[in-house]
């Protein structure tokens, strides 16, 4: 299972470190939408778990296939479900 270690490195932007019980790492670099804040309400202090619900759900997904940056609501990362499943999993 990989476990992401999440570090804020700027305004909505975090680094995630994700590593596996091997010892095997993987770095990516996760942006958070000002829109997708606002519409969901969170603040500062929501953006960690946010992040960490996020990746979560991807890593069920796609497995370790994450690309090395990308937004939690980009295209490119999303699928059918997920942004419901995103919303529950932070209830």
């Amino acid at each position: 299972m990989l476990e992401p270690d999440i570090r804020a490195v700027g305004e909505h932007v975090y680094d995630v470190t994700l590593s596996t019980d091997a010892g095997a790492t993987s770095e990516h670099t996760v942006t958070v939408t000002q829109a997708m804040l606002q519409d969901w309400g969170i603040g500062l202090t929501g953006e960690p778990p946010l992040v960490r619900a996020a990746v979560q759900l991807l890593l069920e997904h796609h497995g370790d296939q994450l690309p090395p940056e990308f937004s939690i609501n980009d295209p490119a990362v999303v699928y059918d479900g997920y942004l419901d499943q995103l919303r529950l999993a932070l209830a």
